[in-house]
């Protein structure tokens, strides 16, 4: 049977506890996802900072790019101010389940987005590591600022996985 979460787009979400194993150099965030929202609503996220839009790693609809779209954000370098935006050019609020995974290479600096397995987007910035504060919680379903929440995510979430290296 289905074992995904159920998010209502209300009140729902999971944070998740915040393992020194999330400071990485490189990254590969990925997870099944369906919705019918436009956003923005984020789906995971490793935040950085406990105000504004600063996260490690995750991912979003709507947001930072076009409403019903898939984004991402990784937060890269030493300075919290060093991002690569990637956004997939088609919607996918369109009920039916889709694969996202973002990864980042820190000796090269290329993050990547793939949907559905297929890469829709990339971007070079620098190298190094993932810009990570420790006291930021990762979050399924949900953004987290200055202690609240926000950006719910309405649909269903499943198999969220991080790992150390970037995956192709």
């Amino acid at each position: 049977g289905c074992k995904s979460l159920d998010f209502d787009g209300v009140d729902d979400y999971v944070i998740a506890a915040n393992p020194s194993s999330l400071a990485v150099t490189s990254v590969t965030a990925s997870t099944w996802f369906k919705t019918t929202t436009a956003g923005p609503a984020r789906i995971v996220s490793k935040k950085t900072r406990d105000h504004g839009y600063h996260q490690a790693y995750g991912f979003s609809i709507g947001g930072h790019g076009v409403d019903g779209t898939l984004n991402t954000r990784l937060q890269v370098g030493d300075s919290p101010l060093s991002f690569i935006n990637l956004s997939s050019s088609v919607t996918v609020n369109d009920s039916n389940w889709h694969h996202a995974a973002a990864t980042y290479d820190g000796s090269t600096g290329t993050g990547v987005l793939y949907l559905d397995g297929v890469a829709v987007d990339t971007e070079t910035k620098g190298s190094g590591l993932v810009y990570y504060v420790n006291n930021e919680p990762f979050t399924v379903g949900v953004a987290t600022y200055s202690g609240g929440e926000n950006s719910y995510f309405r649909g269903l979430i499943d198999d969220v996985q991080i790992y150390d290296s970037p995956l192709n």
